[in-house]
């Protein structure tokens, strides 16, 4: 049995008999300069109190929105109807709106959730860790079901479409313990022969190394079809899977891996798309690339800040959300930058972005925001 630490990019220290990710100035979702409790990042509840007199409740397009835990931070949203939307976040953050008001749901846990996506039998899946995958819409002793997945690794995002639910992450070592399998993509279902549905590793081999296989940090996912899913992360790589005929090569449970050229060496953070003829990735520096289905196409960006989510209702209807309360909007044409309801000097961190048609959710360090549109109806 090797015994060692293993520090990841995102300054997560595994910790002796402990599967949590426990939150941090250090443990946010995406890799950033200076994260979630860090002199660059906002004061929440400061800032709140100060905006209330500085700055308007509402622009044009959005409004401010009180929500339990106005402090903490939101890192992932999801939505499955306007009477159905989700946050999760640091410290095992976790809330649902109802249609009428945000509830905070109980998880049990001090580990960071990264991502949320729900699946068509009404589950909705909160992820932190390979060994800690939360039920969210489940209770158990009076917080969110935990589900093991019997993975050792840290979950950087997860998406579902219809009955498909895939995450990606990367590898994390315990002390004291076996290192974990190279892989860095998971899918929840049934078995090649059945039986329970379990999370499965289905990434093709990571490349060798000097002395060991090094997996590329998959950052985000997004699923076309049953058949081919899209995955973006570090160094500019897109990748999706290849669905041509397996021939002799490849072990039949792992999914084959086709590369795309982005044009980029700067890291991807999201995916979002609507078909497999047009879908969005966005990162740091305000990179933003388009697909169009035959190539990945440079897409002039308003800002050079860090983007960290993007949704869209429609082709010309995208929203991405950013660093310093940046907030870009698609019309179809070209993208623009949104004011927001706050002081010049107290903007906020947005992580997240979601909706349903043209009722918009975002949210980040302390700050929650609704699209006008769906308010005023």
């Amino acid at each position: 049995m090797r015994v060692r630490f293993l520090l990841t990019s995102m300054g997560l220290v595994a910790v002796a008999s402990s599967h949590l990710w426990c939150s941090s100035s250090t443990d946010a979702g995406p890799d950033v300069d200076a994260g979630p409790g860090s002199a660059a990042s906002v004061d929440a509840e400061a800032d709140a109190d100060a905006d209330a007199t500085t700055a308007p409740e509402c622009t044009d397009a959005f409004c401010r929105v009180a929500f339990p835990g106005r402090d903490d931070v939101v890192l992932a949203l999801w939505a499955r109807s306007a009477a159905e939307v989700w946050g999760v976040g640091l410290r095992g953050f976790a809330v649902k709106f109802d249609g009428k008001d945000w509830k905070q749901i109980p998880t049990n846990t001090k580990a960071g959730i990264f991502g949320v996506a729900g699946t068509p039998d009404g589950t909705v899946w909160g992820a932190s860790s390979g060994q800690e995958l939360l039920q969210l819409n489940l209770e158990k002793d009076g917080s969110a079901e935990a589900f093991d997945g019997g993975f050792l690794a840290k979950i950087d995002a997860i998406a579902a479409r219809d009955a498909e639910l895939v995450a990606v992450g990367a590898p994390v070592e315990i002390f004291s313990r076996d290192p974990p399998q190279p892989d860095n993509i998971w899918r929840y279902g049934s078995g090649p022969e059945g039986g329970a549905p379990a999370w499965t590793a289905i990434s093709p081999p990571c490349p060798m190394g000097a002395s060991e296989r090094r997996c590329l940090r998959y950052r985000a996912v997004w699923i076309e079809n049953a058949e081919r899913q899209w995955f973006a992360g570090d160094d500019g790589k897109i990748f999706r899977t290849d669905t041509s005929p397996i021939g002799d090569g490849g072990p039949p449970d792992r999914i084959r891996l086709e590369e795309m050229n982005s044009s980029s060496l700067l890291r991807f953070n999201p995916l979002w798309g609507f078909d497999g003829n047009d879908i969005w990735a966005v990162g740091v520096e305000g990179v933003i690339r388009h697909w169009t289905g035959s190539a990945w196409m440079t897409v002039q960006s308003p800002v050079a800040r860090e983007l960290y989510g993007v949704w869209g209702s429609r082709p010309d209807d995208v929203w991405v959300v950013g660093d310093n309360g940046t907030i870009l909007h698609w019309d179809g044409k070209s993208w623009a930058l949104v004011d927001i309801p706050y002081a010049p000097d107290k903007h906020p961190r947005f992580y997240a972005v979601t909706g349903t048609g043209d009722d918009v959710w975002i949210a980040g360090e302390g700050a929650l925001l609704r699209s006008t549109t769906r308010r005023a109806q």
